[in-house]
């Protein structure tokens, strides 16, 4: 069995979908597949097990002209540019080819925006094999934008998009939304896998991909590498205050994200003065911004960590890890700080329930009540012995469903299944 992934980003180099694409290559690599991991920008170390990239300099600079190009479009045309999620469009030929030199059995798409693979030439990419595509937000199946929040114009058709407030139906959102849909109509062979219940029933009503195969195949870790230490080993290797209680709030470049909603959690903890005096925040994942929020307990920017052993250790040595999301699809930070015996606090968005279980390993909180999400984090520290209790729970729910094992059995079933169907 021959299988490529493919990825915009490299895991060590790309956000929380690029994670999850290379542990899984690497999972199914390790079961005995031949695997390959395809993307734009691989890393030295920390990846996918032997990266493969673009190596023609002309198609590696046709992408950056089509993506300046997009770019230029979105932010030059609509003046709400600032408010906007993330926008991918990949509609303008980049003639991005899978590596030559080796046939694949079948492709893996996962993560493919800032315009990798152009949705115009997806089946020529494909190359006749069938795709299975893992859907790490809601891209596939919209008009150009990662996360639609409250918006569901994709059940029908993308058009007058409130996030680019163009107030007409044909707009760039119906342009994009339309590529994709006669894109789609020429790829018979396209299976769709969400991580979550809840972004399987998005797509599953989508306009895009109703009456498609839908499977949820849940994101898993190495529970070896993300394990319970002790705390206080753990800070004293990363030089955080022993005697402290550490909150943790991590991600790559999650400050720089509004969807990650950290400005929720800082205004949560500012309830907090007065009755919870010895916290820290610990952000793992980004540098102290230029524009740093003013607080009186401490916080400690850790930076970008590419090392998954050091990203253990800090989910290990947190008391508890706060997701504040506006909206997720499965969210890796919390299955990190599960496996590593830590409770988590989330607002109970997307698929964030599938995960926490209130008050038995964490705390689900009513989406955007910053006082709520205050009361839930002053539940968990104030009680020692109930904050591991909930870290001990949090252990068993990942051991249960959330392992690299369980996820890795679970893709090679459905590669095995849909390679048989195409050889009959």
């Amino acid at each position: 069995m021959r299988v490529l992934f493919v990825n915009t980003y490299d895991a060590a180099g790309g956000g929380g979908a690029a994670i999850a694409a290379g542990r899984l290559c690497n999972a199914v690599k390790a079961a005995g597949a031949d695997a390959d991991f395809f993307c734009l920008y691989p890393q030295k170390s920390g990846g996918a097990e032997g990266s493969l990239t673009v190596e023609s300099p002309f198609r590696r600079f046709a992408h950056r002209a089509s993506f300046y190009i997009e770019r230029a479009a979105l932010y030059g045309r609509y003046t709400s540019k600032l408010d906007i999620s993330k926008w991918s469009f990949n509609i303008l030929p980049n003639f991005i080819r899978p590596p030559s030199g080796k046939k694949y059995d079948l492709i893996h798409l996962h993560w493919i925006g800032d315009s990798f693979i152009n949705m115009r030439s997806l089946a020529a990419f494909a190359g006749g094999v069938p795709v299975v595509w893992t859907l790490h937000d809601s891209w596939a199946f919209t008009g150009g934008c990662h996360v639609p929040y409250d918006c569901k114009k994709y059940l029908r058709n993308c058009g007058n998009c409130p996030q680019l407030k163009s107030g007409v139906e044909k707009d760039l959102s119906r342009a994009i939304f339309n590529i994709k849909q006669r894109s789609y109509g020429s790829l018979e062979n396209m299976h769709i896998v969400s991580p979550s219940s809840w972004l399987a029933g998005c797509a599953q009503k989508s306009s895009l991909l109703a009456g498609r195969d839908i499977r949820v195949i849940a994101n898993g870790i190495d529970g070896e590498m993300f394990m319970p230490v002790n705390k206080r080993d753990a800070r004293e290797k990363l030089g955080i205050d022993p005697e402290k209680k550490i909150i943790l709030f991590s991600g790559p470049a999650a400050l720089n994200n509004v969807n990650k909603g950290f400005h929720f959690l800082i205004a949560a903890m500012k309830h907090l003065y007065g009755s919870v005096d010895d916290i820290e925040l610990v952000v793992a994942g980004d540098r102290e911004p230029s524009s740093a929020p003013e607080l009186k307990y401490k916080i400690n920017y850790a930076g970008r960590i590419s090392d998954q052993s050091v990203m253990a250790l800090y989910n290990a040595a947190a008391d508890l890890l706060v997701s504040p999301s506006m909206q997720e699809n499965l969210p890796g930070t919390i299955i990190e700080a599960f496996a590593c015996g830590t409770p988590a606090a989330a607002f109970n968005i997307g698929g964030t329930g599938e995960i926490i279980d209130d008050k038995v390993n964490g705390c689900l909180v009513k989406p955007f009540d910053v006082g709520e999400l205050a009361g839930a984090i002053a539940w968990v520290l104030s009680d020692g012995v109930r904050a591991s209790k909930l870290g001990a729970a949090a252990r068993e729910k990942f051991e249960r469903e959330f392992t690299a094992r369980k996820m890795c059995l679970e893709y090679m079933r459905l590669y095995e299944e849909i390679l048989n169907l195409q050889a009959r």
